[in-house]
């Protein structure tokens, strides 16, 4: 699991449905370790006696860098994650993988700053859905008919 999440960069492919689960194992780790943050914040204000802003101090001041450092980590590894598989799913159907999901993330990127985030978030999700609608090997075959049995 771990290997398909971190590992063959660049020559393992992932069909739909194993796409879909792990697309949503990632994001049932992103959830749980919100939870686990919020946890911490509820359990400091409990025991600062009821003080929010007592115990968001004792927070920072007793785990500010190495919190931060492992919310930073956690988040990089699971942005690597998602755009692993990501690339793994769009080498299944054909296209180079790194390739189109940095192109992705430019769009995206390129929306989200001069238009609006939310627009970002909407082709994000149809790609999502584009993902897991189109077939494994669709632009492969689609290329083959068109110019014959080659080896591409």
């Amino acid at each position: 699991m771990l290997l398909t999440l971190f590992g063959h960069l660049t020559s393992e492919r992932l069909p739909r449905l194993r796409y879909l689960g792990y697309n949503l194992l990632l994001v049932l780790i992103g959830v749980i370790a919100l939870i686990a943050a919020a946890a911490l914040i509820g359990i400091s204000e409990q025991m600062a006696g009821g003080d929010l802003v007592t115990s968001q101090q004792q927070v920072v001041d007793s785990l500010g860098v190495p919190l931060m450092l492992g919310a930073l980590l956690i988040i990089a590894a699971l942005a690597f994650a998602g755009s692993n598989i990501m690339a793994k799913r769009i080498r299944d159907i054909g296209l180079p993988g790194w390739w189109v999901v940095a192109t992705i993330y430019a769009v995206e990127l390129l929306v989200a700053l001069t238009i609006t985030p939310i627009l970002s978030a909407l082709i994000h999700l149809l790609l999502l859905a584009a993902l897991l609608l189109v077939a494994s090997g669709s632009v492969v075959r689609r290329y083959r008919s068109q110019y014959g049995n080659r080896d591409f």
